[in-house]
């Protein structure tokens, strides 16, 4: 990943140089990781559990992706979506539905990001 492209990300609350460091210098394997990414459809799935109600679920899907947030560095992101899976844990929904109108413009912001950085390097 080329070191502008590492700037942007960090100016939009990406920390490229501390997942990479956490995986042991491995830039190639943040690089597939952070593409992966883009196929991980936890988000839409906390989202459909939110509204048909299902707590547990809703929780799973969320903590799956506060984790794999956390692991690529997207700090950001993490500290704004924590506290919903929190309410998810609590089975807060209304709550937590609440939180995730705010959220979703930073997890979609991600995602172009890294659309319009990345996949075009590859």
């Amino acid at each position: 990943m080329k070191v502008e492209i590492k700037q942007i990300f960090k100016e939009n609350g990406i920390d490229v140089y501390e997942s990479i460091d956490r995986l042991m210098g491995m830039e190639d394997l943040y690089d597939s990781l952070i593409l992966e990414f883009l196929e991980d459809e936890n988000f839409d799935t906390m989202k459909r559990y939110l509204e048909e109600g299902d707590a547990a679920s809703a929780f799973n899907a969320a903590h799956a992706l506060k984790g794999v947030a956390g692991n690529l560095g997207m700090v950001k992101f993490y500290h704004k979506f924590h506290p919903v899976v929190e309410m998810l844990r609590r089975g807060e929904l209304d709550e937590a539905s609440k939180e995730i109108k705010g959220i979703e413009l930073e997890y979609r912001n991600i995602k172009r990001l890294i659309k319009e950085n990345i996949k075009k390097e590859v």
